[in-house]
């Protein structure tokens, strides 16, 4: 019975979650730091960064070309809605703001004419819904809508009970709606919080703090997603992932702790479909900081237990041209292009002793091992296979605390480790009381 039990519950690890990928290195022919991404499909990509740098593809990154700008400022943020016509925001202080459109996929920059106010700092986000309408930010606060392509800009509101609002990242769902996330205090408890914006219930423009859920406070929100205009993602710089999904009628509605990393800052999203998507986060190892992608194949139900790592990749953003394809790009114009791992050429794995105490348990375990290793993903499992945490240890040394299990009802649970390497693995079950 219970080789039985052991040789079910490993088919369902294996089963748990999105398939991994691997990553190889692109020559993107710059050493600037690139801030942003961007495939339509699994052939058409660009990548922006320093001192006006444009890098495009049109072969799936095995070429990549520079593209002028006309600038020198820094570029922030990429967007196309096909491989012809996109957009580029930028800048690096006050007076500097950039905003160049393509109708040729780039072959032409132009810089677009826009009434944004040159006290603004810089434009730091920019996605449109259509060719005429779109939404950008700019730092710290402040969003604009256009209703005309970007020539002439209309600045939102936020409604008066809050301030020191900072906004990190935006997803726009139509032509006149979007979503916001970063971090407000508000004016009546004089709390900062994490804080998801829209201008879907205040009409006109005017913006309120979406904050209900489970955002841990202390957290700033860093990068957001939707898949649909009724589902979508949020993470923080505590590496969590939130969700949110229409109930009833009822939009937006409530945000829920979907996936806890214990990593650093999440600092991108994205989907290739409804249910295939991805977020990277990253940590550091001996003063080396590791890029890390997460992977779920069914909407956010269950994420990769083990992230795809890439060593010496000190920021990064993604971009899933398709389900078989995604990118980062990031510092010393690194590129990575990600394609899944092949199961069938994963050899067996092997063992490794560790025990756990208490077993049973209330609000932490400790993991102990008689040996030492390197780069360990270590999982909470519930007894249908979700995964309700994941920590990244840059070693396991004879022993290791986790903590914060306080959120777990009674109830079977189990502890998988494995190397990220992938040549070592266990499991343990565990009972919570």
């Amino acid at each position: 019975m219970k080789i039985l039990f052991t040789l079910i519950f490993s088919m369902l690890i294996m089963s748990v979650g999105a398939q991994n990928y691997s990553w190889t290195a692109q020559e993107s022919g710059t050493p600037e730091w690139l801030n942003d991404v961007q495939f339509v499909d699994n052939m058409h990509g660009w990548a922006v960064g320093d001192n006006g740098t444009i890098v495009a593809t049109v072969d799936g990154g095995e070429t990549w070309s520079p593209q002028t700008s006309g600038t020198t400022e820094k570029l922030r943020s990429v967007f196309f809605l096909s491989d012809t016509l996109g957009w580029i925001a930028g800048g690096l202080s006050a007076s500097s703001n950039v905003l160049l459109m393509t109708e040729d996929g780039g072959a032409n920059w132009t810089q677009v004419p826009h009434d944004i106010p040159n006290e603004e700092t810089m434009l730091k986000g920019i996605q449109f819904y259509d060719a005429d309408h779109g939404f950008t930010i700019t730092s710290p606060q402040n969003v604009y809508y256009t209703p005309n392509g970007g020539i002439n800009w209309e600045k939102g509101t936020f409604v008066d009970n809050m301030s020191n609002i900072i906004v990190n990242d935006l997803y726009v769902i139509s032509d006149t709606s979007a979503f916001l996330c970063g971090k407000s205090k508000i004016t009546s408890t004089n709390q900062t919080r994490p804080s998801v914006f829209d201008n879907i219930v205040h009409y006109a423009g005017e913006w309120a703090r979406h904050g209900a859920g489970d955002f841990t406070t202390g957290d700033e929100l860093t990068a957001i997603h939707f898949t649909d205009n009724l589902r979508g993602f949020v993470g923080g710089r505590n590496g969590k992932i939130y969700t949110m999904e229409a109930d009833e009628n009822i939009f937006p509605n409530v945000w829920y702790f979907n996936f806890d990393s214990d990593n650093g800052t999440v600092w991108s999203i994205d989907f290739a479909d409804n249910d295939h998507g991805m977020f990277n986060t990253a940590t550091d190892e001996d003063g080396k900081t590791i890029q890390l992608v997460y992977h779920t194949s069914d909407a956010g139900e269950t994420w990769s237990s083990t992230p795809d790592s890439i060593p010496d990749f000190l920021h990064a953003t993604l971009s899933a041209g398709d389900t078989e394809n995604a990118w980062l790009a990031g510092s010393a114009g690194q590129i990575f292009k990600g394609e899944p791992k092949d199961p069938t050429s994963v050899s067996d794995h092997a063992s490794f002793d560790f025990s756990i105490s208490p077993n049973p348990f209330i609000s932490s375990v400790r993991i102990e091992s008689p040996e030492s290793y390197q780069g360990i993903q270590l999982s909470v499992f519930s007894y249908t296979g979700q995964v309700m945490k994941s920590v990244y240890l840059q070693e396991l040394q004879e022993s290791y605390e986790l903590e914060g299990l306080d959120f777990l009802t009674s109830g079977v649970y189990f502890i998988h480790l494995n190397t990220v390497d992938g040549k070592l693995n266990s499991t343990r079950k565990i009972v919570k009381f």
